[in-house]
């Protein structure tokens, strides 16, 4: 509720004596209204120009009152005068449209849910999503949801501190908030569940640009070829740190593609010494996204035969699928294993998963190989009119081109 009068400023006088001002008051806080006119007295003198702002004052504060407008709102109302033009009418129903949507609509998590099944119906991955929703739920810790018309940049910032605080680093956030922003978005879409406009995610956000490339050199690879474990080590060890190894170098020799992809590899992908198949970060997009179509080498073909298995529509099925929910500490895992290699071998970075995707593409750079050659391998779209016109590249350039890569490291 705001509450205003006219008082006479008594803290400071000036030669032309105190000056008059407004006092509006709400929720403990005082702001000033200066009325450029001054008084010698310390008490005010209601004069015929005072009487007159009393009056309209008071009409003001009513007028402030019964539209429930905040202090700032108020402020300008005095200051400015009670507008009748259709501009403020326009404002005070956005206003009561605002606060209606804040009472009702769907909420976050049941709108979570919706989103889930609708993309499960379509046979899409929702994996994402339930991940998300869980660690929805675990913020709200018992309250029942959140409508979507109540997400904010206060409710937003709460969400990153309790996920920095107990999540596992920045971009585990980003890609929550993503997630979030996607369900949140697709709720405004559709005009029935009366979703507010606006964007609370802005700023909140952060592409990270400027990753550092691997570095890592052609002769810290090969040392992959002679890793010798820890005399310590046992068996099993020995032969998960091997597989480790050995699905890096897969990774690398058929492109330089990403784990998720490994693991989600079929038996049905693998025909004629090539390998088909279309990116798993892609398969919610169009159709899919771009297809891969790479030729298989020596060394891919036998860590097929050596790690596949013949029973499971997977190829590699040691690798929970990326939809499962193990995928993510299986993941985990391997850049774990990884890490310790590297140590081993004195490496000058630590391999991880992705590692492959920079070094094929970095070598590949320093070979001057052509970027579209590189873009058809690694499952890169080309943007621009011009690529429109552009056909798929023939195997006889692509493998030409792979080729090379490869003998890097296989002679």
């Amino acid at each position: 509720m705001i509450e205003a009068k006219i008082i006479v400023e008594t803290r400071r006088e000036s030669s032309q004596g105190y000056a008059v001002k407004i006092e509006v008051y709400a929720n403990r806080t005082y702001k000033y209204i200066s009325l450029k006119k001054y008084q010698k007295s310390k008490t005010l003198k209601i004069d015929s120009e005072i009487a007159r702002r009393i009056g309209k004052l008071e009409e003001e504060i009513q007028y402030c009152n019964n539209n429930k407008l905040s202090l700032e709102e108020s402020l300008k109302i005095i200051k400015d005068g009670i507008p009748d033009d259709k501009d403020m009418q326009i404002f005070l129903l956005k206003k009561k449209l605002a606060e209606l949507q804040g009472e009702t609509g769907v909420g976050l998590i049941e709108f979570f849910d919706i989103r889930i099944k609708e993309i499960e119906d379509l046979n899409g991955s929702s994996q994402e999503y339930k991940n998300a929703r869980i660690q929805v739920v675990n913020f709200l810790a018992g309250e029942n949801d959140i409508l979507l018309n109540n997400i904010d940049y206060e409710w937003l910032q709460s969400f990153i501190r309790y996920k920095t605080k107990f999540g596992k680093g920045k971009g585990n956030v980003t890609f929550l908030l993503k997630t979030i922003r996607a369900v949140f978005k697709e709720a405004q879409r559709r005009e029935s569940l009366n979703v507010k406009k606006g964007n609370p995610f802005l700023g909140l956000i952060k592409n990270n640009t400027t990753k550092e490339v691997c570095d890592l050199t052609v002769e810290e690879i090969k040392k992959l070829f002679n890793y010798e474990p820890r005399k310590s080590s046992t068996k099993k060890s020995l032969f998960v740190s091997q597989r480790h190894i050995d699905i890096f170098l897969f990774q690398f020799a058929i492109g330089g593609h990403d784990y998720a992809d490994i693991a989600n590899l079929k038996w049905t992908d693998v025909k004629n010494g090539r390998i088909k198949f279309k990116r798993y970060k892609n398969r919610n997009k169009p159709n899919g996204g771009e297809r891969i179509d790479n030729m298989l080498s020596k060394f891919a073909l036998s860590t097929i035969e050596q790690y596949g298995d013949k029973n499971h529509e997977r190829i590699f099925s040691h690798i929970p699928s990326p939809d499962s929910p193990n995928y993510i500490s299986r993941r985990q895992n391997a850049g774990q294993s990884l890490r310790r290699i590297s140590n081993t071998l004195k490496l000058s970075e630590n391999l991880k998963t992705k590692t492959p995707r920079y070094l094929f593409r970095s070598f590949s750079g320093d070979l001057q190989i052509n970027a579209l050659t590189i873009m058809q391998i690694q499952g890169h779209k080309p943007e621009g009119i011009t690529y429109k016109y552009q056909r798929k590249l023939s195997y006889e350039v692509i493998d030409k081109e792979h080729e090379k890569v490869l003998k890097l490291f296989w002679e």
